[in-house]
């Protein structure tokens, strides 16, 4: 074959990769939206290993083969734009970089050279390794498409469920205005109103009702209450000396789990906020937004390591009603 070469330089080994990770492994992952997505994953291999064989009697290759080449060319592969169209390949060398964040190279498809372009943003000394971004994701993301997680990631998403399971929104920790829209008019769908497309910000907000504060409030819970450990407890896992795959897993569900209880938090302190007794619930929807917004990006910036996560509420909040 032409690939055989670059075919015998790929690693022989993907245990690393959570689809094949033993079920010790695969037990620190529970509670994460990586549980969800290693079934929903195995799942869609096996039926595609299917499909291949029903319709390519020729194809002889075993399940255990086509899994290594399946998580050979997720680790690997590029998504790049040839001609407006938008496609995948495998570049060797380039798929040697490790992982940066921010990046130090730069890639792109030229067509004027028909060729893979790898380009440095900044000099690079002789002799210093050469690393690529595989893009600003989080734990879970990185763990489940490359096997690893960075050391120092700022990237921290979580994911909550409605009872049936049937959807599930994606929250980032950067929460913006838009996002916080989205999050309230899809808790509003569940309780059978007609889909919306937005919130109008001038009016009364009928979208903070209580009953909207509370789903949310259960979901939270209900995630947090689906691990089997408390975050304390995680982040001492950290420091105990496990394995390199164990630790990863672990990595996940402290990201993970820390962002749910922010979350939790600060559904609590707005429910709090515009209570029947609170000054707050005579404000517009606006200011209540970017209050919620405030809670968030205010425990992510402790800039001055203030002794609890209320001095920064208080002083995103006074900063912002200073410019009202």
């Amino acid at each position: 074959s032409f690939w055989k070469h670059y075919i015998d330089i790929l690693p022989t080994d993907y245990s690393f990769m959570p689809q094949l990770m033993t079920t010790n492994q695969k037990a620190f992952l529970q509670g994460t939206h990586c549980d969800l997505e290693i079934s929903f994953r195995n799942k869609s291999c096996h039926d595609d290993y299917d499909y291949i064989c029903t319709m390519l009697p020729s194809f002889h290759y075993t399940f255990e083969e086509f899994m290594w080449a399946r998580m050979a060319v997720l680790t690997r592969v590029f998504g790049i734009t040839i001609k407006n169209q938008r496609t995948s390949a495998l570049v060797p060398i380039a798929d040697m970089l490790n992982h940066e964040n921010p990046p130090a190279t730069r890639w792109t498809f030229c067509e004027q050279k028909h060729a893979f372009v790898l380009v440095a943003l900044n000099p690079i000394p002789a002799g210093s390794e050469i690393y690529d971004s595989y893009g600003s994701k989080p734990n879970s993301d990185m763990l489940m498409n490359y096997g690893f997680v960075p050391q120092k990631n700022k990237t921290r998403e979580c994911e909550i469920y409605p009872p049936d399971l049937h959807s599930f929104f994606r929250l980032r920790e950067d929460l913006s205005q838009k996002d916080f829209h989205e999050l309230i008019c899809w808790v509003h769908q569940l309780h059978g109103n007609p889909p919306s497309k937005g919130v109008v910000l001038k009016q009364k907000p009928p979208l903070f009702q209580s009953k909207i504060l509370q789903t949310l409030r259960l979901m939270f819970v209900t995630r947090i209450s689906e691990f089997p450990r408390k975050l304390s407890e995680y982040i001492l896992l950290l420091d105990s000396g496990l394995p390199y795959t164990a630790k990863s897993c672990v990595q996940v569900v402290v990201s993970e789990l820390s962002l749910l209880h922010d979350f939790l938090d600060a559904i609590d302190t707005i429910s709090l906020a515009i209570s029947p007794s609170s000054v707050l619930e005579q404000f517009p929807t606006v200011i209540i937004v970017t209050y919620f917004i405030c809670l968030i990006a205010g425990w992510k910036h402790e800039i001055q390591k203030p002794k609890s996560k209320n001095s920064i509420v208080s002083s995103y909040w006074s900063t912002y009603l200073s410019h009202i």
